[in-house]
């Protein structure tokens, strides 16, 4: 599956607003590329059981690590792992860490694949993420793999505080 998506997330610091296009599959895995005017340098995010993926695309530098890293928390300031995006997208909500509520609304029936949640709400104390999915829908994707954990050719690796304070230099203010 494939949709363009509007992030919020909130927590210790300020609003933080994202935009992009997201891709997942039924075993849990997800692509997130975030472009402009969310932040200055792109950036993607790849989340599989087998772990994670997180590179910028102006500098070239990528983070690997495994899936239960706090990538999302670093950037966004909310205590949720990476792989909380994937349960929010499967048909059946998992449970969630302790103190944490997942909701789901606006169902949208897509072909081949049943009934796909389009608005999507994790709360966790006073942090939380909210997702909309605008137009989900299949995309078939040519023999490329959108789910590896490789970043290709020309990138180099960094440590996750470096990328992330990198990625936080770029987030521009929402509006």
């Amino acid at each position: 599956m494939v949709s363009e998506f509007r992030a919020r997330a909130w927590g210790d610091g300020p609003s933080t607003r994202f935009r992009g296009v997201l891709a997942w599959n039924a075993s849990g895995s997800v692509r997130a590329e975030v472009a402009a005017p969310s932040v200055t340098m792109p950036l993607i995010l790849v989340v599989t059981p087998g772990g994670v993926l997180a590179a910028s695309m102006s500098d070239r530098a990528y983070y690997l690590g495994d899936p239960s890293d706090p990538v999302l928390e670093r950037l966004t300031g909310v205590p949720l792992s990476a792989q909380v995006i994937s349960r929010l997208l499967l048909p059946d909500v998992a449970p969630f860490e302790p103190g944490c509520d997942a909701h789901r609304g606006r169902y949208r029936r897509v072909e081949d694949f049943g009934r796909i949640a389009t608005r999507l709400e994790v709360r966790c104390a006073a942090a939380g993420l909210r997702l909309s999915l605008d137009s989900p829908r299949i995309h078939l994707l040519d023999g490329r793999n959108p789910f590896a954990l490789d970043p290709g050719p020309g990138f180099h690796a960094t440590t996750l505080q470096d990328l992330t304070a990198r990625i936080e230099d770029s987030l521009r203010e929402a509006p």
